[in-house]
């Protein structure tokens, strides 16, 4: 059986500050604002004729996929729904049925949610790969309607989405492998800090080749502690086990996080550890080129030059609610990265009037340089990136 797991990535990047080319020049561009990341409800679930009812759809008489006439429950004629209603259940899939890819989750959740550190958006992104499709569109449909599924791993307005929605599928049977009957009686005789209800509510979550990949995993797998080797084998996403970290953030600098969402540390604005650099008092503390700011942090003194290509990438995440449109960077190939420009404040888009702004016709994938104060972030996922507050752009010089 897949798990599903966290996956993230570590982005450098910069941004620039204004000058003007002539006194008509305005300098002005769009702040990290933007929408776009969070879908709208549709089609996911129920529906006349959609995957999960509707009347003559998938095997299953008229309800489709799931048992129930057009719903996500009960009916006439579902799967082991019974006759008449007479269960109420979330049903399995119907033959050659297959699972999600996963990316149906996204329209739900902002960027940085994606990251691994939102229980919710790990959950869905499990069932969309390992669950029943009735049991993931419920879920799917009750995360739409969550006024913010990304705060919080284990608050109130998650929790009403998964626990009780996994006992509305309709029971699954045990497995048989090798010729063996595998089943969750069977695993919780063994293994008393399983209960079998515990053990059926999330076999019956499953599809039926991931409980088969569940069962084999367990009975047939390495051995160890029984409960936390049961959830591992069935996928189940749990809440991050973050290690403590002593408070040494004097800086203010931004959180840094690993790929599941653990904060690992911080970052100055300068770029340094605080963890490791205790700051400045005086010039004596810094490096020979470096002056002690007004914030204890050691500074160039003056602007940075940089020489390198301009580009158009993704811009940082830094809000929760980030477009990420393409906006301007500088790629230096030493040491390798990017600086994300920054004019007063703001991104620069792709339509920026490079010539009007700043007499200078820039082109994208050509050379330039450039002058400004360059700072370092993270964004809104714990990855660290670089911005150019730029006070000058030309030619690439020597």
């Amino acid at each position: 059986m897949k798990r599903v797991g966290p996956s993230g990535a570590v982005a450098v990047a910069l941004l620039a500050g204004g000058m003007l080319c002539a006194s008509a020049c305005g300098g002005d561009s769009e702040a990290d604002t933007g929408g776009g990341t969070t879908g709208g409800t549709g089609d996911v679930s129920g529906g006349t004729g959609g995957v999960s009812g509707g009347a003559g759809e998938l095997p299953g008489g008229s309800g489709g996929i799931i048992a129930g006439a057009g719903g996500v429950t009960g009916g006439t004629g579902g799967e082991p729904g019974g006759t008449g209603g007479t269960t109420d259940c979330l049903g399995p899939d119907a033959p050659g049925v297959g699972g999600y890819a996963g990316g149906m989750c996204d329209g739900v959740f902002s960027i940085w949610c994606r990251d691994g550190a939102s229980l919710a958006y790990r959950t869905c992104a499990w069932l969309a790969q390992d669950g029943r499709q009735s049991v993931f569109e419920a879920v799917l449909s009750c995360l739409e309607d969550t006024p913010d599924p990304c705060t919080g791993d284990i608050d109130a307005n998650t929790a009403v989405c998964f626990d009780p929605i996994y006992e509305q599928a309709c029971l699954a049977p045990g497995t048989n492998i090798g010729g063996a009957a595998m089943d969750c009686a069977l695993l919780s005789s063994g293994c008393p800090d399983v209960s079998e209800q515990e053990c059926n509510r999330y076999m019956s979550v499953l599809k039926e080749s991931s409980r088969q990949d569940a069962h084999d995993c367990y009975f047939n797998g390495e051995t160890g502690a029984c409960a936390p080797t049961f959830y591992d084998c069935v996928g189940r996403p749990g809440p991050l086990d973050c290690p403590s970290l002593p408070f040494c953030n004097w800086c203010d600098g931004e959180p840094v996080k690993d790929t599941p969402g653990c904060v690992t540390g911080w970052i100055c604005a300068n770029g340094v550890d605080p963890c490791v650099d205790s700051g400045c008092t005086g010039p004596e503390d810094c490096e020979a080129d470096l002056v002690c700011g007004g914030d204890h942090l050691c500074w160039p003194d003056g602007d940075t030059r940089l020489t390198g290509d301009l580009l158009y990438e993704r811009s940082p995440c830094t809000t929760e609610s980030c477009s990420q449109d393409d906006v301007a960077a500088i790629y230096v190939s030493q040491p390798a990265g990017l600086y994300y420009v920054v004019v007063d404040g703001g991104w620069v888009p792709s339509g920026y009037d490079w010539q009007h702004e700043w007499c200078f016709d820039v082109r994208p994938d050509e050379p330039v340089s450039a002058e400004g104060r360059v700072t370092y972030h993270a964004q809104i996922n714990g990855s660290v990136y670089r911005k150019l507050e730029l006070t000058w752009i030309g030619a690439p010089t020597d």
